[in-house]
């Protein structure tokens, strides 16, 4: 069949603009498969391409004390890496860097030895040492900034803060408590890198994280700290510690520790020495624990203040037991009572009482629960059911011995009385600020529970100021000029062979708060095993005066005109 050249030529034009169009839209198809269907795989084999993502130590948030003092910082150092592939004058490079880290050669060539493509040299070095390095412009090597955390002021606070590891993982205290916040949200870094896997761009900066601002005053801090390993030397105790709170706020403004650690160089401490006392030891209080059943008996009406319990002549049988007291006391008034310390008018005390109203009390003053202020290891002490409580038991928690208790409970305990009977929650963070200054989090003042009535804390208040009394057990806790209300302590601890209370292992305690009449402060000193004195008021009681004198000053609180008279 002839067809003509005119309609060949058309049917030639017409295959030929099919074939671009087929060919167009297979472009359009492709494109679209590439930049809209497959962009997130398409991204994923650019980033592989282009990108280095390495390991390293993620940088944390700085934590401050309440005035904005640095407590824990990152300071940055460099990190050193080879990429083995890209390196062509090996000797050389292994000469520069052995001459600028002071590493063997044989180290640096093991590393330019190694099949894989990176390899880190050394991390952590001074940013002097490592800019000095990148001036040279080795091929192969690369210099990177990393973090390391820094205390700038060593051991205080230490086994508060805790510490943070090699890889930057928190390793205990607040530093653990507040891992989430502290630590930034990425643990590895992007660098761009050529086809050939070369890093030619600087790393790209991580996500911030936040910094926490403490309730700590560092300086009220520094004075704790100081007082408590003076007399743990002075006495040769295990281990102590204080702790120093505003009972109207909850705010906890010092938390010091013997033996203390320092976290900059935690790996040479034994996990002993990590130990937050004041948090992790329960223990039993003795005779601080005795306001709490004059307390009890006082807000419940049973006990009236001008009441009289014969104490007598210092023995008195419980079943087949029998209490002491350290002086052969006749009738005794509550407050004298609470005076000389005497188990047997407390046991009294008690009895009238009733267990029902004790034990009700004891728990809203907070006993038997953790504080709350979820530090890891927080104790909750240790309270027996009612159910469970003899005639014996109701004695001996009376004055502080079948009872557990840590060291922030027996604080949160007094700040009631110090606070016109209302429990406050211990507060220990005061705010979290975001890397861009926006407040995350802020703590304020929480009430917890209405524990007894204002009357009642303010005759506690003054009988517990008698105690300080030169006539009283806490007499060398006295400071001229400001009225004091405070408690001596001196419990026997169990031995743990013979299971029986030991004659020569002691806690030694006085705690109080001060001024009496307008409390700035309560303030708790605890040792473990003094010795060879053991008494309270002999060992915790000139502590509490020194830290307290100090803390005072520094606080700007004046003496009293009407105290100042008293001791003329």
């Amino acid at each position: 069949m002839n067809v003509s050249p005119v309609k060949w030529i058309k049917f030639r034009i017409l295959c030929i603009s099919l074939g671009f169009v087929a060919f167009l839209g297979l472009i359009l198809h492709r494109s679209y498969q590439l930049q809209i269907a497959g962009s997130t795989r398409v991204d994923q084999l650019t980033s592989r391409q282009y990108k280095a993502t390495l390991p390293i130590s993620p940088r944390r948030g700085t934590i401050y004390d309440r005035n904005g003092k640095p407590l824990a910082v990152d300071i940055e150092v460099s990190s050193l890496a080879v990429h083995p592939r890209q390196i062509t004058d090996a000797e050389g490079v292994v000469s520069a860097l052995s001459a600028h880290l002071k590493i063997p050669t044989e180290k640096i060539r093991e590393k330019l030895r190694s099949p894989k493509k990176f390899e880190w040299v050394i991390r952590r070095i001074a940013r002097e040492t490592g800019e000095a390095v990148a001036s040279l412009k080795l091929k192969g090597v690369t210099v990177v900034s990393e973090y390391r955390r820094f205390y700038p002021n060593k051991d205080l606070a230490g086994n508060l803060l805790g510490a943070v590891g090699y890889e930057a993982e928190s390793l205990g205290g607040i530093e653990m408590a507040l891992d989430s916040y502290l630590k930034s949200d990425s643990t590895q870094v992007i660098a761009q890198k050529d086809a050939r896997g070369r890093l030619f761009t600087p790393w790209e900066n991580q996500v911030r994280s936040h910094d926490v601002y403490l309730t700590l005053d560092v300086n009220l801090q520094f004075i704790a700290d100081r007082y408590l390993r003076e007399g743990a030397e002075k006495h040769n105790a295990k281990s102590g510690f204080v702790i120093v709170m505003n009972p109207a706020s909850g705010d906890i403004l010092a938390m010091a520790n013997y033996p203390s650690l320092n976290p900059n160089v935690y790996w040479k401490y034994s996990p002993e020495k990590w130990s937050n006392h004041a948090i992790l030891d329960s223990y039993e209080p003795g005779s601080t624990f005795k306001p709490v059943v004059v307390a009890s008996g006082l807000d419940s009406g049973k006990v009236r203040p001008g009441d009289s319990f014969d104490c007598e002549g210092g023995e008195y049988k419980i079943g087949k037991r029998t209490i002491h007291d350290h002086g052969a006391y006749g009738h005794l008034s509550v407050s004298e009572i609470i005076k000389v310390s005497s188990n047997i008018g407390v046991t009294k005390i008690a009895q009238r009482t009733g267990k029902n109203t004790f034990f009700e009390t004891i728990r809203k003053m907070g006993f038997g629960t953790k504080p709350g202020i979820d530090l890891p290891g927080e104790a909750s002490g240790s309270l027996r059911p009612l159910k469970q409580w003899s005639d014996i038991d109701l004695s001996n928690i009376a004055f502080g011995q079948g009872i557990a208790v840590s060291g922030l409970q027996m604080v949160q305990a007094y700040a009631v009385l110090a606070n016109n009977g209302i429990r406050m929650k211990p507060q220990l963070v005061q705010r979290v600020v975001g890397s861009e200054g926006e407040l995350v989090h802020e703590a304020s003042p929480t009430e917890m529970a209405r524990v007894m009535g204002p009357e009642t804390a303010k005759r506690l208040t003054k009988m517990l100021e008698q105690v300080v009394e030169p006539d009283g057990t806490g007499g060398l806790a006295k400071l001229d000029g400001y009225a004091i209300a405070g408690k001596t302590g001196t419990a026997q601890k169990v031995d743990p062979k013979t299971k029986q209370y030991s004659n020569n292992a002691f806690v030694s305690s006085f705690i109080g708060y001060v001024p009496a009449e307008d409390p700035e402060f309560v303030i708790y000193v605890v040792y473990d095993t003094p010795k060879p004195v053991y008494y309270g008021g002999l060992v915790a009681a000139p502590v509490f005066k020194k830290i307290a004198e100090e803390s005072l000053a520094y606080s700007g609180v004046a003496p009293s005109s009407s105290q100042l008279a008293k001791n003329e």
